[in-house]
């Protein structure tokens, strides 16, 4: 199994709220890696995560909060996860994407983004090819749906929470041969705060295979792997 993209779910939350419930995109089987991203307004001191994921980068700048967060889906998985706000209530644009991939999380980068329509997700460095997520959160609710995706890449989506906090998200992806990604730019309307963040996961597992016994030659055989 090589990686792709299997499904994505997207929270547009306008009310103010110190859950934020997003659900489980359809299909996903366990293995598969799942990256949830969220953005939400000032005043708040912390979110809990949910059991099981893990941290990419949470920071604050100019009136917005990003948090960007992973884990590998097992196989009981619920049909939704709550990441709980402390020190406030805002309004949510978020995301969980599943990908199909039995590879590892090679590298990944994040920047901050000030007062700019043009969000640059940074250049990465790959050892092997990678399927690569470029993503941003962003201070603006108003953006244009589903559009300004960075060119070559393939979008998901681009969502506003329609909230007073003003909140949007975005993501698309590509397949990079290894070496550097280059930069990759989405495009908004206006002069928000963003962060935007590349993520590359490994095409296939690097793991050694196990070998092949064949009983009626008494051969063991083992698999290459440049």
């Amino acid at each position: 199994m090589t990686a792709s993209i299997r499904d994505f779910s997207v929270l547009q939350q306008s009310s103010t709220n110190v859950s934020k419930v997003i659900t489980m995109p359809s299909g996903v089987e366990k293995g598969d890696l799942l990256i949830a991203m969220l953005g939400f307004g000032a005043g708040t001191s912390a979110l809990q995560s949910p059991d099981g994921w893990q941290l990419f980068t949470f920071a604050e700048a100019s009136g917005i909060h990003y948090s960007f967060h992973y884990k590998r889906a097992n196989d009981n998985e619920p049909a939704d996860y709550t990441w709980t706000e402390s020190g406030g209530t805002t309004g949510c644009a978020g995301a969980i994407i599943a990908i199909k991939s039995p590879g590892a999380i090679q590298n990944w980068s994040a920047v901050e983004v000030a007062s700019s329509a043009t969000v640059t997700c940074p250049d990465i460095t790959l050892t092997t090819e990678c399927l690569v997520i470029r993503a941003f959160i962003s201070s603006t609710n108003g953006v244009t749906e589903d559009s300004g995706y960075p060119a070559g890449t393939t979008g998901l989506f681009v969502k506003a929470s329609g909230s007073s906090g003003a909140e949007s998200c975005g993501a698309s992806w590509e397949i990079v041969p290894a070496g550097a990604t280059g930069t990759a730019a989405f495009t908004l309307t206006g002069t928000p705060n963003s962060l935007a963040i590349s993520i590359a996961i490994e095409i296939e597992s690097l793991a050694q295979s196990a070998p092949t016994v064949d009983l009626n030659r008494r051969r063991v055989t083992y698999p290459f792997k440049p």
